[in-house]
């Protein structure tokens, strides 16, 4: 399988030491960082508070040395080899800063570089290929990045804007159609002739357009007198970022407070206050506690590492090398947590040319560059400059951040006690997006989706189906959470769990949970209902509220108030589901036995990525599959690029349609055979469907017919489990005893869950050849989905939904 190019990187990572805040920035001290927290003015000659920052959960910062980045140049080269691009380039500029701050963006300027290996070749394609650690096929890396600035622009909460430019010197160009495409689709980059003879009329328009891209936070990237006659291009990126806080910290309770710096003295600054859940750990091996600020409406947060000791940060610095910030994070837990945190400031300025020689690039800045993007080009083409400057703002609302020139790019447990956490002293801070890869919950999420689609489905495939196993695992981690004994067992082997540990399945499915629902798309319902006369524990009802976002209530299930129970019930999650699940909840399922009832829903309907266009919807033949009917259906085209494959162990062919906000997409099976759908079926059970997938689809020109459908189903869950090797939480056998307060046995007499999902053409419009890889590929492949197939939407790599279309589809 290939690697996905964007894994772990970093949007933004700073570092902040001990800087003279009022030493000019010189040729002498060309990375000076202004640290200063809000509203607070230094004396002359003093320090600025030693601070760490670096947005991105792969960022391993190298611990200090006294060595100079020439003498240690040998023996770092040969470190790097093993770690990702973003540690690389961290590692690098820690040893060329070794007194200095440091903020920089690595995925904005994997972003540059990623475009330039595409238009590469040679000695200079192998070097990007190394450092970037990128696939071979370069239309893999177009794509992944096209599908990166896609999610910048459709996520709505939060503002993450990243523009790239390649200024040419007036003696190239011009550029070829497919390359500029290309360049701007995939990688958001502009191409522009500029005449660097006239150095300072340059400079301005380079600095106007860094000025408008980030909102007016970054002036003055570059000096006129940086360029001359004989410049061949600039690579110029621009990244600015702006979140609200999800905890909102309150100006009210901002207060001059102590900061102690690492010589001991003490100044007074603006800090934040705040009360409420967060995510936290403390690590001894790192002697440091660790927070997690999320923001509003998006997956990004902010990781902050406070050392134990007010002297701890250089400590520190030096065991963070060895940690894996991903899996740090996976360890924090929610606790009630009072958090005392500085405002400050952060800017910074650097030409990237040495490290990344120092990385091991070195073609594209000499005559050796075999970098090809004009028509009838015969002279070589190197960068001069590359080069840097970075802004970040945090206070009470949340951050403001931009960069110029580089490339960027939940919660659980209970808590048990009130935890103190104040940011009086140096420490070290990470802002991060959270990237969900093929780990082996990702995996075995998507295995128990292909089980439990079986499950479902082997029997109906004449009929449309759709189920959400994530929904229905959620649920059922939180029933985990309930059980005990034989009962506890038989959920956790038969759901794919993954563990035998409560507290641990109800942390990760809850964040699991919270991560695929974030977007309004998906509607999720999701509630326990016991008998009246019995009781919830209370630990159950706080895991039930706090994780999983759970309805937990009594309800009178004897005759003939069933009716009006059931009603309620069904009422609710119609609600929740915006109208597009009704009647859950059938009155006869409850009676004067009924202990407990489990009611899971979720809902589905997203605009495209691109559209289909609704002028070229036409009414086709359907066919049901067994060749005996045939029905007329409203059918959508379009031509444009898509992740296609062929699968000859399925009998089947694949096309991967991505939704507006790029963390969604729905993949659509069709089998070769018209009546093939039984036998995909069988063969889907017990694979891991994304990753069988990913390894064998490219980015091609696709012609895709699709019918547009709508889907309700629902079924009780008692006959798929029972195939699951579930079968005890529904009889008197039954162990809930983490979920009733009494001293007997009780069990679940129904498990209720209802799909829908709705396919129409909605979707940003698009222009019949419009596509970030247009031109690139010879053929166009043809998909007709005239005949029962199989679709699966997937947020990030887990499946959430998975059905399949047997008959006539749209109501």
């Amino acid at each position: 399988m290939q690697r996905k190019i964007c894994k772990y990187d970093c949007i933004i990572c700073c570092t902040i030491g001990q800087c003279d805040v009022n030493r000019p920035i010189n040729s002498r001290n060309p990375h000076r960082t202004n640290f200063q927290p809000s509203s607070y003015t230094y004396p002359d000659n003093d320090n600025p508070i030693p601070f760490e920052i670096a947005n991105g959960a792969s960022v391993l910062p190298l611990p200090s040395s006294a060595s100079s980045p020439a003498s240690s140049q040998s023996s770092l080269t040969k470190q790097l080899n093993r770690v990702p691009f973003s540690t690389k380039l961290f590692q690098i500029l820690s040893q060329w800063a070794l007194q200095e701050n440091l903020v920089f963006s690595p995925i904005s300027l994997k972003a540059l570089l990623s475009f330039v290996y595409t238009v590469s070749k040679g000695k200079l394609a192998h070097e990007l290929r190394s450092i970037l650690n990128v696939p071979l096929n370069t239309t893999r890396v177009a794509w992944n990045f096209e599908n990166l600035l896609n999610s910048f622009e459709n996520n709505q909460a939060i503002r993450l804007v990243m523009a790239n430019n390649l200024y040419y010197g007036k003696q190239y160009g011009p550029i070829a159609d497919e390359i500029e495409d290309l360049a701007r689709s995939s990688f958001g980059l502009d191409l522009n002739r500029l005449d660097f003879s006239m150095n300072y009329q340059a400079a301005n328009v380079i600095n106007s357009w860094v000025a408008k891209k980030t909102e007016g936070l970054i002036q003055n990237i570059v000096a006129g007198s940086s360029f001359n006659a004989e410049t061949k291009a600039v690579l110029i990126n621009a990244i600015y970022f702006k979140g609200e806080w999800e905890i909102e910290f309150s100006e009210d309770d901002t207060k001059k407070e102590k900061f102690y710096k690492l010589n001991q003295q003490e100044i007074l600054v603006d800090m934040m206050c705040a009360e409420d859940i967060f995510r936290y750990g403390h690590f001894d091996e790192l002697k440091a506690s660790v927070l997690e600020l999320p923001y509003k409406g998006s997956d990004i947060t902010m990781l902050i590492l406070l050392p134990d000791q007010r002297n701890g940060l250089r400590d520190l610095e030096q065991k963070l090398h060895q940690v894996n910030l991903h899996n740090l994070t996976e360890q924090l837990k929610r606790e009630e947590v009072t958090v005392r945190l500085p405002k400050f400031n952060i800017e910074y300025s650097h030409n990237m040319i040495k490290p990344l020689q120092q990385m091991g690039l070195v073609s594209l800045f000499n005559e050796d560059s075999e970098m090809k993007i004009f028509k009838d080009q015969n002279t070589p083409l190197f960068v001069d400059q590359i080069q840097h400057k970075a802004f970040i703002r945090v206070n009470e609302a949340g951050t403001e951040a931009a960069a110029s020139s580089f490339l960027k790019i939940t919660p659980l447990s209970l808590p048990v006690r009130m935890i103190h956490f104040a940011a009086d002293h140096p420490f070290v801070e990470f802002s991060q997006g959270k990237v969900l890869s093929n780990t082996v919950q990702s995996v075995t999420r998507n295995i128990f989706a292909a089980d439990f689609y079986n499950a479902v489905a082997s029997d109906k495939w004449t009929e449309n189906v759709v189920v959400a196993p994530a929904a229905v695992q959620t649920s059922m981690a939180l029933a985990y959470y309930g059980a005990k004994g034989k009962t506890a067992t038989e959920i956790e082997t038969g759901l794919r769990l993954g563990s035998n540990n409560a507290e641990d399945v109800a942390q990760r499915f809850g964040e699991f949970q919270q991560s695929f629902t974030r977007d309004n798309y998906i509607r999720l319902s999701n509630h326990v209902y016991i008998n009246e006369n019995l009781e919830f524990k209370g630990k159950f009802r706080d895991i039930a509220q706090r994780n999983f976002d759970s309805n937990i209530e009594k309800a009178d299930f004897h005759p003939p108030y069933n009716k009006r129970t059931a009603e309620r019930i069904s009422k609710v999650v119609e609600t929740k589901t915006n109208g597009k699940i009704t009647d859950i909840l059938k009155s006869q399922q409850l009676d004067d036995l009924t202990e407990g009832v489990i009611v899971n829903a979720l809902s589905f309907s997203a605009p495209w990525q691109k559209a289909f266009r609704a002028d070229k919807t036409t009414k086709r033949d359907f066919s049901d599959g067994n060749n005996r009917q045939t029905f007329k259906v409203d059918t959508m085209w379009s031509l444009n690029n898509y992740k296609y494959g062929e699968f000859s162990n399925l009998d089947a062919t694949a096309v991967e349609l991505p939704y507006q906000n790029a963390d969604y997409s729905m993949v659509v099976i069709l089998p070769n055979r018209s009546n093939g759908l039984r036998n995909l079926i069988q063969s889907l059970s017990g694979k891991n469907l994304v990753t069988l997938l990913e390894a064998g689809m490219t980015m091609q020109k696709v012609e895709i017919y699709l019918p547009k459908f709508s889907v309700s189903f629902g079924i009780n869950l008692q006959e798929p489990f029972r195939k699951l090797g579930i079968t005890t939480m529904f009889t008197r056998d039954g162990d809930f005893g983490n979920m009733y307060r009494m001293f007997v046995s009780h069990y679940i007499n129904s498990a209720n869950h209802k799909a829908y999902v709705e396919v129409t053409e909605d979707g940003t419009e698009q222009s019949l050849q419009s596509g970030g890889l247009k031109n690139i590929f010879s053929g166009t492949k043809k998909f007709d989905a005239n005949h029962p197939f199989v679709f699966a939407i997937k947020h990030k790599d887990s499946i959430i939904l998975m059905g399949h279309i047997a008959n006539n589809v749209y109501v």
